[in-house]
């Protein structure tokens, strides 16, 4: 299924990693909303699973683009 496809049914309790740029985090889709899905306490556009960075954010417009949520199972093969 192509990432979109997989973002538009993604629920609460789905597994998924958060990739960092040069990791990839576990986790668990603990709230999903029409727009929007959170990792934690991490919130993802559901359009194309990018993070979402709040105004009051320490982090810059360019190291939030590099955070995004993929299929737990594309990388089941690669090192976490």
């Amino acid at each position: 299924m192509t990432s979109q496809g997989w973002l538009a049914t993604a629920k609460k309790g789905d597994l998924v990693y958060v990739c960092t740029g040069n990791r990839n985090l576990p986790g668990v889709i603990t709230k999903a909303f029409k727009l929007t899905l959170y990792v934690e306490k991490l919130k993802f556009r559901r359009k194309d699973g990018t993070l979402m960075r709040p105004s009051h954010a320490r982090m810059t417009v360019r190291g939030a683009a590099s955070y995004r949520i993929v299929q737990r199972e594309c990388c089941e093969g690669e090192t976490v």
